[in-house]
């Protein structure tokens, strides 16, 4: 039996040898996740002429999901797939009472808001978020999980061109 040399396993110059693995579905994750912080940061402007209160809401969401986007990237682990996942599906369920029965709080309280198109992608994004980590994780059919990395990637440029388009209704 000959010996059969194993080459050792090429690593970047720029990363720590024990740099945390990023996947393509991480980096999909990411982007979805600041394609709707960037959607928020336009929502804070056309919000604050009716309520600062909520305009320091879509900041403050805006805010946390850039930074979990930064983390998913830089940092992945359980605690931050968790902690962005519990925001990303928190900021979507607040967005579905903002149109089915209205928020206790604001100007015009209990009265469902108009459902836009950003708002729809943007929603989306933070629901993709779940099979996204999924598939890091190797929990989804390959076929799965490339089809939710397609949609991501669709989902975070629509979110970027509406950022850019400055108008979130």
């Amino acid at each position: 039996m000959t010996d059969v040399a194993v080459p050792a396993p090429v690593t970047s110059p720029s990363a720590p040898a024990s740099a945390p693995r990023v996947s393509d579905p991480l980096y999909v994750a990411c982007g979805v996740t600041w394609g709707s912080g960037l959607v928020h940061l336009v929502a804070a402007v056309d919000h604050y002429g009716e309520s600062r209160l909520f305009a320091a809401l879509f900041v403050l969401s805006a805010v946390l999901q850039l930074v979990a986007g930064y983390a998913i990237c830089r940092r992945p682990s359980p605690r931050v797939f968790a902690a962005s996942i519990v925001l990303s599906l928190g900021i979507a369920a607040v967005w579905l009472a903002s149109r089915t029965v209205g928020l206790p709080i604001g100007p015009e309280h209990w009265q469902p808001e108009e459902i836009g198109a950003l708002d729809v992608i943007c929603t989306a994004d933070e629901l993709v978020l779940v099979p996204l980590i999924a598939a890091h994780l190797g929990r989804l059919p390959r076929v799965l999980a490339t089809g939710t990395g397609v949609l991501g990637v669709a989902l975070a440029a629509v979110s970027a061109l509406g950022f850019m388009l400055g108008h979130a209704h």
